[in-house]
C-alpha cells in the first residue's frame, strides 16, 4: 500500500483543530473541532458548506452541541484525523486533504458535527 501524507491544507487544518481543542479545554482534538477547523480554513470544504447553509449558524450549532458533548465522559478518544486518511486510501488518493476530512466526519453519524436536528 502507497504511503499517504496529509497536503499543506490539512497540516493547517488539523493544527487549527487542535488549538480549537485547547481553547475548549478538552484533552484531544474531536470531530467537532475539526469542523470548525474546517469551516474557518475557508477552503473548498467550507465554500461548498458556505452555498448549502450558513457557515455561522453551522458554527453556531456544533459549537453548542460540542458543550452539551463535552459535559460527557468519553470512554474512547474520537479519531478524526485518522478516519481521513481511511478515506483517502479507499478512494485511491495518495494525499490526505481536508474533503477526506469532512467525507471522514460526514461518514461518523455519531460524531457532534454528523448529528441531524440537535440545535434549534
Amino acid at each position: 500500500m502507497p504511503r499517504i501524507s496529509p497536503n499543506p491544507a490539512c497540516y493547517r487544518v488539523l493544527g487549527r483543530a487542535d488549538e480549537i481543542a485547547r481553547t475548549a479545554n478538552s484533552p484531544h482534538m474531536r470531530a467537532e473541532h475539526l469542523f470548525l477547523a474546517i469551516i474557518h480554513d475557508k477552503g473548498m470544504p467550507a465554500q461548498v458548506l458556505a452555498r448549502l447553509a450558513d457557515i455561522s449558524r453551522l458554527e453556531a450549532a456544533v459549537t453548542e452541541a460540542a458543550g452539551r458533548a463535552a459535559a460527557q465522559p468519553d470512554e474512547r478518544p474520537s479519531r478524526p484525523d485518522l478516519a481521513g486518511f481511511r478515506v483517502a486510501a479507499e478512494m485511491g488518493d495518495s494525499f490526505v486533504g481536508t474533503w477526506h476530512l469532512l467525507f471522514a466526519l460526514i461518514r461518523d453519524r455519531q460524531s457532534v458535527p454528523a448529528r441531524p436536528g440537535q440545535s434549534g
